[in-house]
């Protein structure tokens, strides 16, 4: 992941505004469980081409990673109206179909368990 990141970044100084590799950038994060900062990046690929299905892709994977389930339907949605059969766009929302969003619990019940 380290060589990775270090091609990348070589990348974008190069090309600072190619979607694609900002998109790589933030997977590398992603991968290193910085997901915080992999939405920072991706809100740069965002900026220069919203409509772009890899960078819309990469939007629901951060925030599968992040449990965020109708914030990652809300990307692979826009994904599967360019491209409907597409197998990956196709697994991933079947992924984040199978996101368990936890129960929250009151304060009360917490002070009930100590």
């Amino acid at each position: 992941i380290l060589r990775a990141e270090k091609s990348v970044k070589e990348g974008l100084k190069l090309e600072p505004d190619n979607s694609w590799g900002i998109r790589l950038y933030a997977r590398v994060y992603r991968y290193k469980g910085s997901l915080d900062k992999a939405l920072e990046v991706m809100k740069k690929a965002l900026a220069l081409n919203a409509n772009d299905v890899g960078v819309n892709a990469e939007m629901a994977e951060i925030y599968i990673a992040k449990k965020e389930k109708e914030k990652a339907m809300e990307y692979i949605k826009k994904c599967l109206q360019k491209e409907p059969r597409n197998s990956y766009f196709n697994e991933i929302k079947q992924r984040i179909e199978r996101i368990e969003t936890a129960p929250q619990t009151s304060i009360q019940e917490n002070r009930d368990t100590m």
